[in-house]
């Protein structure tokens, strides 16, 4: 009996010892990738001409000069680079409309990275003024990616970081925070509120009915001064209230 307790032990070290070994080779492997992930973002704000004087009058596509245009021209599927001023979000935009996901758990450069990229809706077209633009993020513990954007369920937080902004190849685009709320993607037979299937309004109508089941929804009870004309931001990221939850922001265009 005493020799059986002993071996016992000694297995319980063991299995101890691979669970301790294990615990620090995650570590060691989660470190390895946020370092990973940290020198590619690094790589590409180093080529930011943060030096560009924009002005505002020109119009033309050829006159404007996007700071981001080293970024635009080294992956072609990279269309757009989105910053929230005071926030961890300052990341490139990519659109693979045949496989709207490749880039879900790559990096800018197509290497295996879990925190992904921030994904242009494969319906959108950045080329064009559409009434809405949808980009996907993961929403990271670490706060990368979107993972700050479940603050704005605080008024107080989307005041303070009420802009979005959005730069393309052809223009700078502002937006202005009006509206946060939970969402979830629905199964094809559940009936709610797509708001990630609206992308160009037909009329006036269906963007009034968009408007309106946003107004239901918004964490800040008050009233959307969006009308049929304007154009929209939606930034979704996944969110742990309910099945297939989702956080959402919504900016509406202000220049």
């Amino acid at each position: 009996m005493k020799k059986k307790g002993i071996a016992i032990e000694k297995l319980l070290y063991l299995v101890g010892a691979i669970f301790i070994t294990i615990g620090l080779i995650g570590g060691i492997y989660q470190q390895m990738q946020k370092q990973q992930h940290d020198q590619t973002m690094d790589s590409l704000r180093v080529q930011v001409k943060e030096d560009i004087v924009i002005d505002e009058k020109k119009i033309s596509k050829d006159e404007y000069q996007s700071p981001y245009e080293d970024i635009f021209v080294q992956n072609k599927d990279c269309v757009a680079w989105l910053k929230i001023p005071g926030t961890k979000v300052d990341y490139p935009v990519m659109h693979t409309p045949d496989e709207e996901d490749y880039y879900l758990y790559k990096n800018y450069y197509g290497e295996a990275d879990k925190n992904g990229c921030l994904i242009l809706a494969a319906s959108c077209d950045m080329e064009k003024n559409m009434t809405n633009t949808l980009i996907h993020g993961h929403n990271m513990k670490s706060g990368e990616m979107f993972g700050d954007l479940d603050s704005y369920k605080d008024m107080s937080f989307a005041t303070e970081h009420k802009s979005i902004d959005l730069y393309t190849k052809e223009q700078e685009k502002h937006y202005e925070v009006i509206a946060a709320f939970y969402g979830k993607v629905l199964s094809v037979d559940e009936e709610g509120f797509r708001y990630y299937q609206f992308f160009q309004a037909k009329s006036e109508e269906e963007f009034d009915e968009f408007i309106a089941n946003i107004e239901k929804l918004n964490l800040y009870n008050s009233e959307i001064t969006a009308t049929y004309g304007d154009e929209l931001i939606t930034l979704s990221t996944c969110s742990n209230v309910g099945k297939e939850g989702r956080f959402v922001v919504i900016g509406k265009r202000v220049d």
